[in-house]
């Protein structure tokens, strides 16, 4: 009958959408699940790629602070390298100028020392009192002349005037006796030099540092002496013989 084929018609018209319907929800569902995937693996090559750039960044920075280090290195070397060079050119000049001083001085009135600090030393051994006492001669004026030319030579330096005396006697009564003789001789040179005395350091060292041995008439001679220290501040390098002068 027709009521019978129009049924079956729509049937199965309903069919038709119904599966359509279903391929339809199958297919969106494969993109749903498609498009988590997708933005799991983007997810995830985002972590790698950002984990790649802080490893990056990170070998950056350290490359960075060795450089950094690197150049530091050669800055402080080279800065070194020329202190160094400026103290040896510093330590050059004084030995040269101390021995230009070494020849003020006959051997027999005194000898100039370079010290290992850097310091400039008069061993005046020609220089003689009288046994016991404290005067000083007049005719030791030109003596102290050459010594006040050294002084003038450094006139920022501190200047020390230091008595000694041979073993001969007590040692309290030596060093009483060094003190009054480096005293005097002070006096005499900040006269000549124009400055306070008290502007020049005086001590007594008696006998406690003999250059040579009291045991000869000679070497107890070398030991009355007065010697003269300037304290220049400077720090030279290392040398085998910083001494000039007379032996």
């Amino acid at each position: 009958p027709p009521e019978l084929a129009v049924d079956r018609a729509g049937r199965a018209l309903i069919d038709s959408l119904s599966a359509r319907r279903a391929a339809g929800r199958a297919f969106t569902d494969s993109l749903i699940f498609a498009n988590r995937d997708l933005t799991r693996w983007v997810e995830a090559d985002r972590a790698v790629r950002d984990t790649q750039v802080a490893r990056l960044e990170e070998q950056i920075t350290l490359l960075r602070h060795r450089l950094w280090e690197s150049e530091l290195r050669a800055g402080m070397a080279e800065a070194d390298a020329g202190e160094a060079q400026m103290r040896a050119q510093r330590l050059a000049e004084r030995q040269q100028r101390v021995r230009a001083l070494a020849d003020l001085f006959a051997p027999e009135e005194g000898e100039v020392l370079l010290t290992p600090d850097g310091d400039v030393r008069v061993r005046l051994t020609g220089l003689k009192f009288a046994s016991g006492s404290h005067w000083l001669n007049p005719k030791y004026d030109p003596l102290l002349d050459k010594v006040a030319q050294v002084a003038r030579t450094f006139p920022q330096a501190r200047l020390t005037v230091e008595g000694h005396t041979d073993d001969a006697g007590s040692r309290a009564t030596n060093q009483t006796l060094s003190l009054e003789r480096a005293r005097r001789v002070a006096a005499a040179l900040a006269g000549r030099l124009e400055v306070p005395e008290d502007s020049l350091q005086v001590v007594g060292v008696g006998p406690d540092r003999p250059v040579a041995p009291n045991s000869t008439a000679e070497g107890r001679a070398r030991n009355r002496r007065i010697e003269f220290l300037w304290e220049t501040g400077e720090e030279p390098e290392p040398s085998p013989d910083q001494a000039a002068g007379s032996p």
